[in-house]
């Protein structure tokens, strides 16, 4: 039996925060209240299934299920900086620029992704439109070990890279997240 921890809300929180339309070729650059150690990107009417946050998600650093994702951030309680751009075809993800690096696959329906922390109440949170679709992705974390002793406000950040197409399943391309 699948758990269902919740459904996204871009319904509400489009009308709160605005949306951006992210184009191939484009870049949204945005600052996501992080907490519990992670945002989620999830595509308008997914639901985010718990079953997929599983040992191997956490360690990988990134959680997929059908319309969306959970990037597993190095600080516990931020306010992170996401870079999120559209390719047309697989970019080269330089990872010697980032410590942590994993590629996976989604595919979001109405191209309406909310982006936002499991606790957030409308406080630094996204909504962007894309086309709908199914993408590759790339997820890389840069600036890992700079949180407080309490694993507080770090100055962890995240670039999201997505494009047209799809992976054949996820895998680390950088292992620099603690503990792996």
């Amino acid at each position: 039996m699948d758990v269902v921890l919740s459904r996204c809300v871009a319904h509400v929180l489009s009308a709160l925060v605005g949306e951006t339309r992210l184009e191939p070729g484009g870049t949204v650059d945005l600052t996501i209240g992080v907490d519990h150690s992670q945002f989620i990107v999830c595509d308008r009417d997914a639901e985010i299934d718990i079953d997929s946050y599983s040992d191997e998600a956490t360690a990988a650093g990134l959680a997929t299920w059908a319309g969306g994702f959970a990037v597993f951030t190095d600080s516990h309680w931020a306010q992170c900086r996401v870079r999120l751009a559209l390719t047309e075809t697989r970019p080269d993800p330089q990872l010697d620029r980032c410590d942590h690096a994993v590629e996976a696959a989604v595919e979001f329906a109405s191209g309406r992704l909310e982006l936002f922390g499991p606790d957030g109440a409308g406080i630094d949170q996204a909504v962007i439109v894309v086309p709908p679709g199914e993408y590759g992705l790339v997820v890389l974390g840069h600036e890992f070990g700079t949180a407080n002793e309490y694993g507080d406000d770090g100055d962890d950040s995240y670039t999201i890279l997505l494009w047209p197409g799809t992976v054949p399943a996820t895998r680390v391309l950088k292992a620099g997240r603690p503990g792996m």
